[in-house]
């Protein structure tokens, strides 16, 4: 890889991890701090198992795609 090519890898993973944190918890708050809820709909807003099950996904994909990066950062140049 070039150098050019590293930098950019860096900074789009940096920028990804960063906006997928900050979306899960927009989307986290948006659902659970909703006026909507109350006690005699709250088991239908119940979320909170999705919500995980979100944040593992995206975790999991991330470092997925990362390990891939750094597989081909040691690749190099080399066909």
């Amino acid at each position: 890889m070039k150098t050019w090519q590293k930098i950019v890898g860096i900074l789009v993973f940096t920028f990804m991890g960063i906006v997928g944190g900050v979306s899960i918890l927009q989307i986290e708050e948006a659902y659970l701090f909703n006026d909507l809820i109350g006690d005699d709909n709250r088991v239908l807003w119940d979320i909170c198992a999705y919500i995980e099950a979100l944040v593992c996904v995206s975790v999991v994909s991330y470092i997925i795609a990362l390990y891939l990066f750094i597989k081909l950062w040691g690749k190099g140049g080399r066909r």
